[in-house]
């Protein structure tokens, strides 16, 4: 399913270009560059592979995405978030790292 920008949000758009457009029409914004700006409201089961996209066309550009409810609220809260990358926790009784990790950020309040 695709799930369209909601009037509240149209504000972050400023008539930016938007390389996931609906009807996609094998539309695929992923192996061409971007025009400037753009906005981007990704499909949620693809939105690290539009982030990744995003990040290397550099901007300037507007990402509107899903996040965790505990990050909200910690941005809520006016909170200083870092990423970790991927942590391996470890296992409590054998002491082994997770196989592949989980990333994690850490937050200051």
């Amino acid at each position: 399913r695709y799930w369209l920008t909601p009037p509240e949000l149209e504000h972050f758009r400023h008539g930016a270009w938007d390389p996931c457009p609906y009807p996609w029409d094998g539309f695929n914004a992923i192996s061409r560059p971007w025009k400037k700006p753009w906005y981007l409201n990704p499909p949620f089961n693809r939105a690290t592979s539009f982030v990744r996209k995003a990040i290397e066309e550099d901007g300037p550009g507007c990402i509107v995405f899903p996040i965790t409810s505990p990050t909200a609220l910690l941005l809520r809260a006016h909170a200083t978030i870092r990423s970790l990358g991927r942590v391996r926790w470890l296992e409590v009784e054998t002491n082994d790292p997770m196989p592949h990790g989980v990333e994690c950020a850490v937050a200051w309040l």
